[in-house]
């Protein structure tokens, strides 16, 4: 038989332990949740100035893949459109500024 509060509990240190080794990778405390918390708002300031409102997030090595993005200001003629991120964008972590949960409010 199998414990199911075992089985949650082992779970949660998982989920611990990740989350420890990303914020020790210097992936900002939103950015991890929008990795576990998809289909909420969030958006992230970039050193270029860039910001970009997105939807959810996957781990990718030194990178963070963006999904849903909605929105992105700031990059100018030679970044990429809104069209293009149909499938994602991946933004190296480091170039992240600030990160917020809900930036149009919840």
């Amino acid at each position: 038989m199998i414990d199911e509060d075992a089985l949650y509990r082992l779970e949660d240190v998982t989920t611990a332990v990740r989350d420890a080794d990303l914020l020790a990778r210097g992936w900002p405390p939103v950015l991890i949740k929008a990795t576990m918390d998809e289909g909420w708002h969030y958006a992230v300031g970039l050193s270029s100035g860039a910001v970009i409102f997105f939807g959810g997030a996957r781990i990718a090595g030194e990178f963070a893949h963006l999904t849903d993005v909605e929105r992105i200001v700031g990059i100018g003629v030679a970044g990429p459109s809104i069209e293009s991120t149909e499938r994602g964008l991946d933004i190296r972590v480091s170039s992240i500024v600030w990160a917020i949960d809900a930036p149009h409010g919840s």
